[in-house]
């Protein structure tokens, strides 16, 4: 044999070992690859199983590192490109998508003539839509939708339908689905087909359909992970249409398949919920025993706890024993899914046992608490009937103040939670006749379609008078306007707020108090709900007091031996009153108001802080410590420390609250409110000082006062 023929034969031997090894090393990451993919499909059907996506996650890993071994190694190989398709891929099922796309782009650049370009492009734009970047991915998915491959066409077209129905486009989805109805011929492709159909009929609430997309999904052979999900979702469709039998007889059936036995606890659990839903609660609680008995210490069993926790509360109303069971739910399995919900309910039950105890007291506290436990059923817990009770509650109370915002809750519960809208708008029309001028008969304007022009007209005239206003025209031209609002639309959004303006325009401009006090009282007598009522209450206060001083100082005093500059008049009175008072001749030039430096500018003869006055105010009067169920819970500190400003009439007349619990806040002000002071005293005269205080409360054990 000659020399050269020997030689050439080991050289082919060689390369051919070469070429193996390539091959090895590629075989070895598509196998991991095919295994992630198994994997995958079976965590796809179990989604709560975090041990089955541990497992497809780490082995899509291993796959991408076997195959960079080729790249970093055999960077020459005739398995580079697949190399790169591989590895993309597994960074998209990890969910990597920017690296996915990354070694989708390396394939496209590097390899112009290389077989996989229209699989690379396909899968680039499905890394797109993964990152949100949805006009892209149409865009590439619709190129290769056009493309000679046919299989990665259809595969394209199906994916956009898909995109199209996770935007919320199920329109647009149903027209691509059914395009390709009798046009794909590869049964995996039409398992996708009417499963994506399927969907987007579901998502449509056109069960019928639906129904029928998914059988045809059974008929096209589906892989056993499919057939089980299309199944449990059959059960659904047949549980929402309340053909509750052939639902249960669907569930029975995957139960009794070996090929799903590793999904039965799961099944096990969806029969035990029918049997509750078919009222047979006993039935129920046996086989969510059976399923603890069966499966200790999991999500499983977590969940049979949590849904005997339920049946406790909801159906037998023993909150006690329902907590019990929350609480055994969490310890079942802590770190899954049901114990984050167990704790939740187990922290809502024992606020609305708190709420329950306080809606109790026919008190103004007492309604507010109703209110919270007529939120928590409807929000936090979903017991519409019991929200809808706990409102008529409200409606029994004295309190009318709390009627409009009980109606208005009603209300929506009838429209948008029983779809009854002839109820509804019953509540809604009482509401708005009953109680025109508060912020729910706003919307329920809206709900009903009730006419309303008058706010039209009055807002038209109110902007009429703001401009007249702020243009500098007379006060009597603007009070004009402002008491034809209050006239012609008494029931207008608008009619509160012209009453206020009436109210400040009398006493600011015109410095008429009498007229200013009738308007603020006619405010807060007629439209006692409005935001209004309230700042003109405080008006009340300020203008009765200024009243009393004005007479005070109107009396004749007899003549002192040494004449005393008279007190400055009230900061509050206006500019017109305030030059008809008597004031003694000066004997040198008054100082200017803003030569005071004082901190943020304020008035000369403003509020000053408790360290800058000569004398502190006195305490004249303290009401009793007030009463707070909330005293003894964790976090909640019985301190509440107010920022008040007590005026020269010895009053407080503002509440800041500094620091302290929120559920103490407010009635902490109340209570601040009820202090009584000698006024402070600077260089000589009364004056309205800033001062920091505790309100400290007290359990109703320890004696505390209850507010009415």
């Amino acid at each position: 044999m000659p020399r050269w023929f020997f030689i050439a034969h080991l050289v082919l031997l060689a390369a051919l070992a070469q070429g193996c090894v390539y091959y090895n090393k590629f075989y070895n990451a598509k196998k991991r690859f095919k295994e992630a993919h198994h994997q995958r499909l079976l965590s796809e059907a179990d989604p709560d199983n975090r041990v089955l996506t541990n497992a497809y996650l780490d082995y899509y890993l291993s796959a991408i590192r076997k195959a960079s071994i080729v790249l970093d190694l055999h960077p020459n190989s005739k398995w580079v490109d697949d190399s790169l398709l591989l590895i993309g891929q597994s960074y998209y099922w990890r969910g990597e998508h920017r690296e996915a796309r990354v070694k989708f782009n390396e394939l496209l650049d590097n390899f112009p003539d290389s077989d996989l370009r229209t699989e690379a492009l396909y899968w680039k734009g499905l890394s797109l839509w993964g990152n949100d970047d949805i006009s892209a991915a149409r865009e590439i998915l619709s190129f290769v939708s056009e493309s000679e491959n046919r299989f990665f066409a259809a595969q394209s077209i199906l994916a956009l339908a898909d995109l199209e129905q996770s935007q919320g486009n199920h329109d647009a989805a149903k027209r691509t689905y059914l395009g390709l109805v009798d046009k794909i011929k590869d049964d995996e492709l039409e398992t996708r087909l009417w499963k994506g159909l399927g969907d987007t009929y579901f998502a449509k609430s056109e069960l019928k359909n639906a129904l029928n997309a998914y059988r045809k999904v059974l008929q096209s052979k589906p892989d056993d992970v499919t057939s089980y999900s299309t199944q449990i979702r059959i059960g659904a469709v047949l549980e929402l249409s309340d053909d509750l039998e052939e639902a249960l007889s669907t569930y029975k059936r995957l139960e009794r398949s070996k090929r799903f036995r590793l999904y039965q606890p799961k099944v096990q659990l969806l029969i035990a919920n029918l049997y509750r839903l078919r009222g047979d609660i006993d039935g129920a609680l046996e086989a969510y025993s059976e399923i603890i008995k069966r499966n200790p210490r999991t999500e499983t069993s977590a969940e049979a706890y949590y849904q005997i926790a339920l049946i406790e509360h909801q159906v037998r109303r023993n909150n006690e024993k329902a907590l019990e069971l929350f609480a055994t739910a969490r310890k079942e399995r802590h770190t899954s899914d049901v114990a984050v919900k167990a704790r939740e309910m187990e922290t809502t039950l024992f606020q609305l046992d708190k709420f329950k105890k306080r809606g109790e007291k026919k008190t103004k506290r007492g309604t507010a608490a109703l209110f919270n436990v007529a939120e928590i059923y409807l929000f936090s817990l979903g017991e519409v009937d019991s929200a809808l009770t706990t409102y008529e509650r409200v409606l029994t109370r004295e309190d009318s103040s709390s009627v409009p915002k009980a109606l208005y809750g009603m209300g929506l519960i009838y429209a948008d939670s029983l779809r009854n809208e002839e109820k509804a708008t019953e509540l809604f029309e009482r509401l708005v006749q009953d109680y025109p001028i508060t912020p729910y008969a706003v919307d329920a304007r809206l709900r009903i379609g009730a006419d309303r022009s008058d706010d039209v007209l009055a807002a038209a005239r109110y902007l009429e008078a703001e401009a007249l206003k702020a243009e500098g025209a007379s006060p009597q031209d603007v009070i004009t306007i402002l008491r034809q609002v209050t006239e012609e639309y008494p029931n207008s959004l608008y009619a509160p707020k012209a009453l206020f303006a009436l109210g400040w325009a009398y006493e600011n401009d015109l410095g008429d108090l009498d007229t200013a006090n009738t308007h603020y009282m006619r405010l807060t007598d007629d439209y006692p709900m409005t935001e209004f009522a309230e700042v003109s209450a405080d008006k009340l206060k300020q203008i009765k007091k200024e009243l009393r001083d004005r007479n005070t100082k109107r009396k004749p005093k007899p003549k002192a031996k040494t004449p005393k500059k008279k007190d400055p008049p009230p900061p509050t009175a206006d500019a017109a009153f305030a030059e008809e008072l008597p004031k003694p001749k000066p004997t040198k030039p008054e100082p200017q108001v803003n030569a005071v430096p004082i901190r943020k500018a304020p008035r000369a003869d403003g509020p000053l802080e408790a360290s800058e006055v000569e004398q502190l105010p006195l305490l004249v009067h303290a009401p009793p410590s007030p009463a707070a169920e909330e005293i003894g819970e964790e976090d909640v500190s019985p301190n509440v420390m107010v920022r008040f400003l007590v005026g020269i009439d010895g009053r407080v007349k503002k509440v800041v609250v500094v620091e302290g619990a929120d559920v103490l806040q407010e009635q902490a002000v109340d209570v601040a409110f009820q202090y009584l002071f000698e006024p402070g005293i600077h260089k000589g005269k009364p004056c309205e000082v800033w001062m920091e205080f505790p309100i400290t409360f007290l359990s109703p054990e320890q004696g505390g006062s209850e507010p009415e």
